[in-house]
C-alpha cells in the first residue's frame, strides 16, 4: 500500500509537471509571457523522522495482520471443505466395502 502510495505521488507530481509545461507553452502561443509565472515545488523533510519510522512500522504491520487474517479465513474455509469431502469420501468408501463384503457372502 506504501508503495502505491509513493507511486500515485510520483505520478502527480509527473502530471502537474506536464501540465505546468503544456500550460507556459500555451501562454506562449497566445503571448502571455510578459507576465511571470513560476512553479514552486518544496520538498517537505519528515519533521521528526524517528516518529515517522514508527507509523510506517505500525502501517504495515496492520496490513500484515490484515493479510493475515484474511489468509486465515480462507484456509479455514478451505480445511472446512476438505473435511467435508474427506467425511464424504469416507462414507463411500466403507458403503464400497460393506456392499463388497456382502456382495462377497452370497456367493
Amino acid at each position: 500500500m506504501r508503495q502505491a502510495e509513493g507511486y500515485s505521488d510520483r505520478q502527480l507530481l509527473s502530471n502537474l509537471l506536464i501540465a505546468w509545461r503544456d500550460l507556459k507553452k500555451l501562454r506562449e502561443l497566445q503571448g502571455y509571457t510578459s507576465t511571470p509565472l513560476r512553479l514552486q515545488i518544496h520538498k517537505e523533510d519528515a519533521e521528526d523522522p524517528a516518529a515517522e519510522i514508527a507509523a510506517w512500522e505500525e502501517e504495515i504491520r496492520n496490513e500484515v495482520d490484515e493479510l493475515e487474517e484474511e489468509y486465515q479465513e480462507e484456509y479455514n474455509e478451505q480445511l472446512e471443505e476438505y473435511s467435508k469431502k474427506l467425511d464424504l469420501w469416507r462414507k463411500r468408501r466403507k458403503a464400497l466395502v460393506w456392499l463388497h463384503t456382502t456382495c462377497n457372502v452370497f456367493l
